[in-house]
């Protein structure tokens, strides 16, 4: 059941629209978990498959890459595109039908209040989607519906001109933030559920890099139209419309690649390791089998989502991780919503820079970001998140420590050369670029990890909420901290890396607790029956739940 499409590479799709089965006789054989257990049958481009296993969609690969990944780094390129390729040219769009330049503000900011509404309101629809939609197509129907939002911002900011109306401008771009927030929202909570606890920084760090790709590239796809100045079918396609008619057409291609490719099934993890306990001729798992599992793999209930509320210390683990990944994020997107509003003034008033050279310092950005998120997808192989996270922090201090400018130098009225020099400038923007993609996706992987399996929408939707609030009000903070003292940078830097101290100090007193569930569970709950007899195993309470659980046919 494999569709050939190179010697190396061979795209795994099922022949029907939903599965196929994979009949193969039982042969008795030894599990590797231990028990009596069956072979396992082979097929053209695949692994090992259980007797009649369903060779389902979310397992589909194309050269080695899951479809649904190659979907999601689809969607976040062109999303991530989507939003830098408005940038140039928003400020000229709304002047050209007369909106002050004081309307431009409350335009930027809009989209990050759509973004924190929208995390928190389709990361709820994700759960109860996850639910109630038939068929395991919950999330599916949830990523489908944030795109259809998407479709409809880009249709109201391109329809702005035909009305030349700011105000639908302005709508148009919070709508836009529903749609982005949300997908933000849907795509990591599906990351949690659909890759292995010990990938999924790694994962994370490899769709952060199609994000930052996608913010370097979109004002390349925007310079494209400034040539174009053409009407077609009484649409007028420039400078201005051409990137909101652009993103119109790339959220189509977006919900035809989802509707198509992505199925949306979170259970690939689980089913590897019902393959590693082992079935029987009729395609389940007995109690026997179930306990000898437990016995040698203590972890299983938690990938099947099993967390009781009794163990307190679990509980107040997962509660200080929540908390300690968010207040990280929140540093380090305030971080990022400082430099972006107030770099590009400094250059020009301290410096004397044009344009051009700020144009230049930002795309040295964004290739600086893109090498940083490829360095920790290694680095994530080899150190542990709170490790990172640490180091993401230290970064960000040490670049705010090199932006502080000489406050016993010079005149409290004045900021040049003299008081910040360059190369201070230079290199502490740079350790600021590299702090946000390492913080941001270190603290997102870490998060996912403690808050574990399960239907964590609404948690997702939160962490991308609170990411969006810096952005909706840091800007405002950062140009009034500057003009505060006379644009001297001192009092700017020193109170985010205020921040910087204190995230530090945080995950520092809560190092040994910062752990993520897998690991709880493992040392708290598990561990008690991992030395334990057969039918001591069989006797615990949560047995006859996990036995149903690893049964369910939606993992056959």
């Amino acid at each position: 059941a494999g569709v050939s499409v190179s010697p190396a590479c061979h795209l795994r799709m099922p022949a029907e629209v939903d599965s196929v089965l994979i009949p193969m006789p039982p042969t008795t054989t030894s599990s590797s978990m231990g028990g009596e257990g069956y072979s396992y049958g082979s097929f053209p481009g695949a692994a090992t498959a259980l007797p009649h296993q369903r060779v389902l969609r979310d397992e589909a690969e194309l050269c080695g890459v899951k479809l649904w990944m190659i979907v999601f780094y689809f969607n976040i390129f062109f999303s991530c595109v989507s939003f830098s390729i408005i940038v140039p040219s928003l400020a000229p769009y709304l002047e050209r039908m007369n909106a002050p330049l004081s309307f431009l503000p409350w335009v930027v900011s809009i989209y990050a209040v759509g973004e924190l509404i929208g995390s928190i309101a389709f990361g709820r629809l994700y759960d109860l989607a996850g639910r109630h939609v038939p068929g395991g197509n919950g999330p599916k129907v949830a990523l489908a519906a944030t795109i259809v939002v998407g479709m409809i911002g880009s249709a109201m900011y391109v329809a702005a001109e035909w009305y030349s109306s700011p105000w639908l401008v302005f709508f148009g771009r919070a709508v836009q933030g529903l749609w982005t927030g949300g997908k933000q929202a849907i795509e990591q909570a599906y990351v949690g559920c659909a890759v292995a606890p010990e990938r999924q920084t790694e994962v994370t760090a490899v769709l952060g890099a199609f994000a930052v790709l996608g913010f370097i590239t979109g004002p390349c796809f925007g310079a494209a139209f400034t040539a174009v100045d053409v009407s077609i079918l009484g649409v007028r396609i420039d400078a201005y419309t051409g990137p909101g008619i652009f993103i119109l057409l790339m959220t189509a291609l977006m919900l035809c690649g989802t509707l198509s490719l992505f199925n949306g099934r979170t259970h690939a993890y689980r089913r590897k390791v019902i393959r590693e306990i082992g079935t029987r001729a009729d395609g389940k798992i007995s109690e026997d089998d179930l306990a000898m599992a437990l016995i040698r793999n203590p972890r299983i209930p938690e990938i099947f989502g099993y967390r009781p509320k009794s163990y307190s210390r679990a509980t107040n683990a997962r509660t200080i991780g929540i908390f300690i990944c968010l207040w990280t994020h929140l540093i380090h997107f305030y971080s990022f919503a400082v430099q972006e509003t107030v770099i590009t003034p400094m250059a020009m008033r301290i410096y004397g820079w044009g344009q051009l050279g700020v144009n230049l310092l930002f795309v040295a950005a964004g290739v600086l970001s893109l090498i940083a998120s490829v360095v920790l997808k290694f680095m994530a192989r080899k150190f542990s998140e709170r490790y990172l996270l640490q180091v993401s922090l230290v970064v960000g201090l040490t670049g705010c420590l090199l932006l502080m400018d000489n406050i016993t130098v010079g005149s409290l009225l004045y900021a040049g050369p003299e008081i910040l020099s360059l190369w201070r400038f230079i290199l502490g923007f740079a350790l600021i670029t590299v702090a946000f993609p390492f913080g941001r996706t270190v603290s997102l992987g870490l998060y996912t990890n403690v808050l574990g399996p399960g239907d964590n929408g609404i948690w997702m939707g939160v962490i991308f909420a609170i990411g969006a609030i810096p952005r909706i009000l840091g800007p405002f903070s950062a140009m009034a901290t500057l003009e505060l003292v006379h644009w001297r940078t001192w009092l700017e830097f020193a109170s985010t890396g205020a921040l910087f101290v204190l995230g530090i100090v945080a995950v520092w007193a809560s190092y040994d607790l910062l752990i993520t569930v897998k690991a709880v569970i493992k040392d708290v709950k598990c561990e008690e029956i991992k030395n334990e007899s057969l039918e001591n195993a069989k006797s615990h309470p949560y047995i006859s739940e996990l036995l149903r659980k690893v049964n369910d046919p939606e993992l056959r």
